[in-house]
């Protein structure tokens, strides 16, 4: 053991001494013609040596910004930019660098209580969608309607949604700018942000208490207990079905998702993941369950783990209707550092219980319904026609 430790010492101090000749602008094989004696195990070297190697180009470029650019520079931002440019040279639109703000506002959208104009909004191929306006909210009383596309915030535009959503958030009080696309018309709204308390569940009952109605709006760390008690008062009124409404709900915490998967199947897997191993995690649901006959409603706007749980249901013979959700079948994991940026990376793929694959293909109703202009929801209409048909 002692030898062991001793030789792994010699590494240390080579790698020092290489990482000061690199500094230095010196070439690493040079130094090894020195000699012919051999001070390591030759696979250590080796390791060492392709470690420098691979990073060598890198290391020449930051010596000569320090030693040869002319102006001042913020290594800093320097550095950040290198973070954000590793990460996006991957190419998967998930997988991304959070600076401090940037993070700050992810942890935000998943709470309920926030400042900002009152908008759910959602990126896709034509651009930043506004799904929701929340009911009495800065956005809906200065004009703001579901189906306009945020072009520019304060006249910036963006090319990710969480950069999007923390600059539309701000103090209360103060003013954003929102130019918005309507109808082949650019609209510029000047909205006064205000603090929006908006719970991720909402429930009633419809029908003269025939039918529970239950929206999840997103996935948060109080989702799952809020739906535990909105089904849970829709047993107590014995109702005749439950109408679970995942519109628009772009996604958050796999977990909460799982929780309430397991609060309505019988004990089976409700989903599993697969990492680039191809290690496999089963997410379970236990035998306590409802027994209330529930319809699902979907949409293109329903994505990652409201696709995981309308996979789900759909695998244990629930009703979904609607239209096909957006094709998010990939988990992320965050990973925080002490300047309080993280990383986001995509390390494992969910599949439905059956192994029916989601990202890029989304999940497709059993029965397709268009959502009809004007006031009437055809998609709602119909949730209740099938579950009144069936008792």
């Amino acid at each position: 053991m002692e030898r062991k430790a001793g030789l792994w010492i010699i590494v240390l101090v080579l790698v020092v001494a290489l990482v000061t000749l690199a500094a230095a602008g010196f070439a690493v094989g040079a130094y090894f013609k020195m000699t012919n004696k051999v001070i390591v195990d030759r696979e250590a070297f080796e390791a060492v040596k392709e470690s420098f190697d691979e990073n060598d180009k890198f290391l020449e470029i930051q010596s000569l910004i320090d030693n040869s650019f002319l102006w001042e520079y913020d290594k800093e931002a320097e550095m950040e930019a290198v973070y954000r440019a590793m990460l996006e040279s991957l190419g998967d639109q998930y997988t991304r660098y959070l600076d401090k703000e940037e993070f700050e506002a992810l942890y935000l959208s998943m709470n309920s209580s926030f400042t900002g104009v009152g908008v759910v909004f959602m990126q896709t191929e034509e651009g930043f969608v506004i799904t929701e306006v929340v009911k009495d909210g800065p956005a809906e009383i200065a004009g703001i309607k579901a189906g306009d596309h945020i072009l520019k915030v304060d006249g910036e535009e963006y090319e990710y949604s969480d950069d999007m959503a923390a600059n539309i958030r701000g103090e209360a009080g103060t003013t954003v700018k929102l130019l918005i696309l309507r109808d082949e018309e650019e609209i510029e709204f000047d909205i006064v942000r205000g603090k929006i308390e908006t719970a991720t569940v909402e429930s009633k009952i419809i029908e003269d208490g025939k039918l529970a109605y239950i929206r999840i709006k997103s996935f948060g760390d109080d989702t799952a207990k809020l739906f535990d008690e909105a089904l849970s008062a829709a047993e107590r009124k014995k109702v005749q079905g439950v109408i679970i409404d995942l519109r628009n709900n772009g996604g958050g915490l796999f977990d909460s998702g799982v929780s309430i998967a397991d609060r309505i199947l019988p004990e089976g897997v409700v989903s599993y993941a697969e990492d680039k191993n191809g290690n496999r995690v089963n997410y379970n649901s236990d035998s306590k369950h409802t027994d209330l006959p529930i319809v699902l409603i979907i949409n293109e706007a329903s994505a990652s783990t409201s696709e995981m749980l309308a996979a789900a249901l759909k695998d244990y013979g629930i009703t979904l209707i609607g239209a096909t959700t957006f094709g998010k079948g990939v988990m992320q994991e965050t990973h925080m550092y002490s300047d309080g940026s993280a990383v986001n990376v995509t390390v494992r793929q969910f599949f439905s219980p059956n192994g029916n694959v989601i990202h890029g293909d989304g999940v497709t109703p059993n029965e397709v319904v268009p959502l009809a202009e004007g006031l009437e929801d055809t998609q709602l209409s119909r949730a209740i026609e099938i579950l009144l048909e069936s008792n």
